[in-house]
């Protein structure tokens, strides 16, 4: 698997990218929005872009799937080692989405992946603004 930092870049584009196209946010892992469109946290929204920058469009469809069927946040961490990141990486991206507050978790995530953008980094662990 390629490593984080040559797709560094294009996986923040695509987070940034896949964020804003959501309707919102929701608590880790994921859910359906009143259209049925999956909704993913952050940890999935970081690994969906990764499978999408590794080009693997039908691992995509069964990682989302799996979310909305199992609701495991375990599911999250598989991808992440699959994509060959830090299972400890997915669970800081989980615990600051969830204690982020619902009404303001797009902006701040939309903030904090931008920051990220800004300095060519992702998965700053500290993941304080």
């Amino acid at each position: 698997m390629s490593s984080l930092n040559s797709l560094t870049n294009q996986v923040l584009e695509l987070s940034l990218n896949l964020l804003s196209e959501q309707s919102f946010v929701p608590e880790s892992p994921a859910s359906l929005d009143v259209d049925g469109n999956v909704n993913l946290c952050l940890a999935g929204i970081i690994a969906k872009a990764g499978l999408l920058a590794t080009k693997q469009q039908k691992r995509v469809s069964n990682f989302e799937r799996d979310l909305i069927d199992t609701s495991s946040k375990e599911r999250l961490e598989e991808e992440f080692k699959y994509l060959g990141w830090s299972s400890i990486s997915c669970k800081k991206q989980i615990a600051f989405n969830d204690r982020t507050s619902f009404s303001i978790r797009k902006q701040v995530l939309i903030a904090y992946l931008q920051n990220c953008k800004d300095k060519n980094t992702l998965l700053n662990l500290d993941v304080s603004l």
